[in-house]
């Protein structure tokens, strides 16, 4: 019997070539080490504890020259400031939520990562990570703070691991903008940015605060590594959010020493019929996908599939391990084992839905997989699996391109099937196809109300539909059609339009639904 054995260690391009560009956080004018601050300083003079908080969105791509995307990251966090009223001192803040999708994959991070803060006349000029490695993702939490930045009196200046940038700002009601008027670059490059800052209406900003309102920045650079030329996408979207107040965390010198960079999180591991079943267990807790690949390598290897069908069925607790490492194996074989056991109407429903989900999750499947899921989603005897199947059908436009025509063509028929029509607006969403996303406003008037309820969930997360959203939820009775939109929205980052929150106030305003108007009071306070 072979055993594999692995190293779970990776860290992708993307987040490399992001600290390539993000380089060292420096200004013209800098201020000396932070001090140690314990916890109990973070008063004003009368005793309050000043904050403001941040809901911060790093997403990353690179393309190929075709315009292929082979690497992508999302990171993301909530981050509080705690300011001293004297701005010439070091103020405590604090990174919370700290969630880092690469390639699809959850990297570890830590729950919290403390850190020091200068500020000064909208400026940061100092951060203070507390030991934390600047291979660590986290590290790009300076180049943030550079961006929350600006000055109307004198031009700014950051520089990165390819040179030095010189800003110079301008304000126009509440929008800061910036204009690039010195570059000092190491090597040609191409690049073309945009950055806007909203400031909080004047009557809510609190002073030695950022007190912005939304920041959107966007960066393209063109990257040549060798023969071959990469196309940088970055994204950054800063809103504020709720403040938190704490008195538990550890503000000292090397609270971030320990804290490791993912790609150094390496645990060599190896899979035997002796450990087989723990080594299951545990990646049900952990779902790493380096040693669900293993594990699924030395099941296809070592077992028949009679008998992965018997552990399958033998032990349900361990069947989203067992699929997942099924579906991280990336082969044909495993590929067609899913398939296969998708045909089994003697194992669990709920391990059928895993087993339709893992195969619309594998990477470049083929069509086996497309075929499988189609013959499912198409019997709607067994309407729960066909629905599970369906939206499978739509996942799969996003992990194999090389399936999305025919994805395309399959959802398209699906919105003329009433059976399935909400189920299909959700995998449309699902799918992330641009023409078929703007087939959904017509759905937003349905007359079943359970289509108009997915249609507003699959469109409210996206600014460009934010008109057609909000005039299918006016005067609506309907409280589950709100929550489909708060909830969507709140997540979505980015604002309503004044128009937009005069309509929902309005709303607010005019209903007697007592819940109806106790969602609407979150967004439009």
């Amino acid at each position: 019997m072979k055993r594999i054995i692995i190293t779970s260690a990776f860290l992708s391009l993307l987040v490399i070539v992001f600290f390539v560009f993000s380089g060292t956080y420096q200004r013209v004018n800098e201020h000396s080490e932070a001090e140690s601050l314990g916890t109990g300083d973070i008063k004003n003079t009368s005793g309050e504890v000043l904050t403001s908080g941040y809901q911060v969105v790093i997403q990353s791509a690179v393309l190929s020259e075709k315009g292929t995307a082979f690497a992508h990251s999302d990171l993301s966090w909530k981050m509080y400031f705690y300011p001293n009223t004297d701005p010439s001192s070091v103020s405590p803040a604090l990174l919370t939520d700290i969630e880092f999708i690469s390639d699809s994959k959850i990297q570890p991070m830590p729950q919290q990562l403390p850190f020091y803060f200068s500020y000064n006349g909208q400026q940061f000029t100092q951060s203070d990570m507390l030991g934390l490695t600047q291979a660590h993702p986290l590290w790009v939490l300076p180049k943030v703070l550079d961006l929350m930045s600006y000055s109307l009196t004198d031009p700014l200046t950051f520089t990165d691991a390819l040179g030095k940038s010189t800003y110079r700002f301008q304000k126009s009601g509440n929008t800061i903008s910036r204009v690039k008027i010195e570059q000092q670059r190491q090597q040609d490059q191409q690049e073309q940015e945009s950055w806007g800052l909203i400031l909080k209406p004047s009557d809510n900003r609190v002073a030695n605060q950022p007190n912005l309102q939304k920041l959107d920045y966007s960066n393209q650079q063109i990257l040549h590594q060798g023969t071959q030329q990469y196309e940088v996408i970055q994204t950054v979207t800063i809103l504020p959010i709720e403040h938190m107040h704490t008195d538990q965390t550890n503000w000292s010198a090397s609270h971030n020493k320990g804290i490791m960079s993912p790609d150094n999180q390496s645990a060599l591991v190896e899979i035997t019929a002796d450990n087989f079943l723990k080594q299951l267990e545990q990646l049900a807790d952990s779902l790493d996908p380096a040693v669900a690949k293993a594990i699924g390598q030395f099941m296809l290897e070592n077992y028949d599939y009679g008998t992965l069908k018997a552990y399958l069925k033998d032990h349900a607790g361990l069947s989203s391990a067992l699929i997942y490492s099924l579906q991280k194996a990336q082969t044909l074989e495993a590929e067609q084992t899913l398939a296969d056991l998708l045909t089994e109407r003697d194992l669990s429903q709920s391990s059928l839905q895993k087993v339709a989900m893992a195969l619309g999750r594998i990477e470049n499947a083929s069509n086996v997989a497309f075929a499988s899921l189609q013959s499912v989603a198409d019997d709607t005897a067994e309407q729960a699996l066909a629905d599970v199947a369906l939206l499978s059908i739509g996942t799969m436009s996003k992990f194999s391109p090389q399936q999305s025509q025919q994805v395309a063509r399959f959802l398209n028929r699906k919105l003329t099937e009433s059976q399935q029509l909400s189920t299909a607006i959700l995998a449309i969403a699902n799918s992330k196809n641009p023409a078929l996303i703007e087939r959904l406003p017509d759905y937003l008037h349905h007359i079943d109300t359970q289509v108009r309820r997915n249609a507003i969930k699959s469109l409210a997360h996206n600014e460009a539909y934010q008109d057609q959203v909000i005039a299918s939820l006016a005067g609506t009775s309907d409280v589950n059609a709100i929550d489909a939109f708060i909830r969507t929205y709140e997540r979505a980052g980015y604002a309503l339009s004044n128009e937009n929150i005069e309509k929902l106030t309005e709303f607010y305003q005019t209903t007697t639904h007592p819940i109806i108007k106790k969602r609407l009071a979150t967004v439009i306070r």
